[in-house]
This record gives C-alpha cells, structure tokens and sequence, in this order.
C-alpha cells in the first residue's frame, strides 16, 4: 500500500478535505462539522465509490499549521496520525500531498521533502516565480515532484478533443488569475496543441489574456473575479466546426489526477511531461505579469 500525507492547510481550500476523502472516503457528519458543506454535497452522489480505486493507497498522516484543523480532517477522512512537524512524514509515508493552494508556501515546503527523497504532489499553480520554477525543475525531471490542475483529467475534455485542427481555444473561469488561471491554461494548452509565444492583455472589467502562439493559433482565457458563479468552461474552435463544455465533474477529475500521482510514486516515470508542466507555468507567469504591467509579456522573458 501507499501510503500517503496530507501537508498544509490554507484559507479558502478545500483541497486536503476533497483530496483526502476521494482516496479514504470519509465520514459526512464530521466532514458537515468541520465547515466542508460543499465538499459533503459534491462527494454524496459517490458515496459508493471512493474507496473502489483505493485499495492500494490510503492517505494516513496529516500536518496543518494549526493542530485543531488537522485533527479536523483526521476525523473527516479516517487519517492515523496528526504530527506535529512536517520533518517527521518522511518516516511515516511514501509519498506527500501539499494541498496549499497559496503558491508562495510552495518551495519552503516541498523542498525539504524532495531533498529527503520524498515524492511531492503540489497543488495548483506550482509557482509564479521564475527562479523557483528553475529551482524545481530538476525534482519535475526526476519524477520526484509533480504538480498539475486536476482540470487536465476532466472526463468533458474528450469531446473537445475530437474536434480536429483547432485554431482558437477560450477559457472561461472564476477567482483570480494567480489562484485559478492554472486550472484553464493546462487543458486549454492541451487542446490547442501549441506553444505559446506571448501574453497579451486585454482591455476588460475581469483579469483576460490572450496568447499568441509560435503557429499563429490563439488562446484566450478570462477570469472573473472571486465574486463569479459561472464555473470553469473551455471552447474549441477550428475551421470546421465548435464545440464547448462545462468542466463540473470534480470529483472524476480529481480521482484521476490522484490516481497519476500514486502510479508516478509507483514507477518515479512523471505522469505529465514535465516540459509541459513547465510550459504552462511559464505561460501562468507571462499572464500574471501582462495583467499586472499591462504589456505583452514575451514568453522568452520567463526563464525555462
């Protein structure tokens, strides 16, 4: 069996919740309790499948910065052992999930892990500073480090996949550039099938890019604000038809991402090329700084 651990805790996310009960299942009452309502409702219809796929691995240690939330989620998701120190889970667990979404607290954690030998699951973005993503490049390589949107594995992605020779992509979605920019550029960079050469941004009430690619295709992605309700949407559309979906399906895309990570633990091969991983990361951080300077931002200025 694998075993896993659940690192870190952050305002806002409910990733180590979600995360934690797709791989153990999990316990309603106590998830309803600890505030996760929405979680609770978007897990009941699979009430009887979490535990299908997870025979082999189960998430069973946790560290949060605070010990009560950690309990928490022990309680929530079946999990053995709180600890008190992140230092102590390379001797309890094979492999670590860091369900931060604040990119900032990224590196400082995950890097003792990774020097210890421990491979590391980071959530969305990785990072949005240029020498970090230099400094963890060799770990993406190695196969130690892995970090992708769980959007990537939508199930809705395979009907626009069937659209041949798409010319533009458009992505549509909620919260901030920085937080959940990634969750639209990685499929939608997938689909379109093209490198990105610039961000440009454009003149609008919401964070909205468009990138230039190095074969003349476009993809254009709007974020509306942490106040939006629409969801995550992508649209295909080459010379010969459109298509669009709305990616909802969390809980099948989420089990696929983790499933990737628990099989690239298994075999050390990355699951995503981590060229591409490292691609759309570059494209995260042009966006971030055409928004915030309000120029095209070449993708030669990001450090590979």
């Amino acid at each position: 069996m694998t075993r896993l651990g659940m690192l870190g805790f952050n305002a806002g996310n409910g990733h180590p919740y979600s995360f934690s009960a797709i791989v153990n299942g999990h316990d309603d009452a106590a998830m309803r309790e600890a505030g996760w309502d929405v979680i609770a409702d978007y897990l009941a219809p699979h009430a009887s499948t979490p535990r299908v796929a997870w025979d082999d691995a189960r998430v069973t240690a946790v560290w949060g910065p605070r010990r009560d939330e950690a309990q928490r989620l022990a309680r929530a998701c079946g999990i053995e052992e709180v600890v008190d120190d992140p230092a102590a889970l390379p001797d309890l667990v094979d492999a670590v999930i860091l369900a931060r979404d604040d990119w900032e607290c990224h590196r400082p954690l995950a890097l003792p892990l990774l020097e210890a030998g421990v491979p590391v699951f980071v959530d969305k973005p990785l990072t949005l500073d240029p020498g970090e993503l230099a400094e963890l490049g060799p770990h993406l390589e190695s196969g130690r480090l892995a970090s992708w949107t769980g959007l990537r594995f939508a199930p809705e992605l395979d009907d626009l996949r069937a659209l041949p020779d798409p010319t533009v992509v458009r992505g549509l979605g909620v919260e901030t550039w920085d937080r959940y920019g990634i969750h639209l550029l990685e499929p939608a960079l997938e689909l379109l099938g093209a490198a990105p050469r610039a961000a440009v941004p454009l003149p609008a009430g919401h964070e909205a890019v468009v990138f230039a690619t190095e074969d003349g295709r476009l993809l254009q992605v709007d974020v509306l604000g942490p106040g939006a309700t629409t969801g995550f949407h992508l649209e295909v559309v080459s010379p010969t038809g459109r298509r669009a979906a709305a990616l909802t399906d969390r809980f099948t895309a989420f089990a696929a991402s983790l499933r990737a990570f628990v099989d690239q633990v298994r075999t050390g091969r990355p699951a995503v090329d981590p060229a591409r991983t490292t691609m759309a990361l570059r494209a995260l951080i042009a966006g971030h700084r055409a928004l915030a300077e309000q120029r095209t931002v070449e993708l030669t200025e990001v450090a590979a």
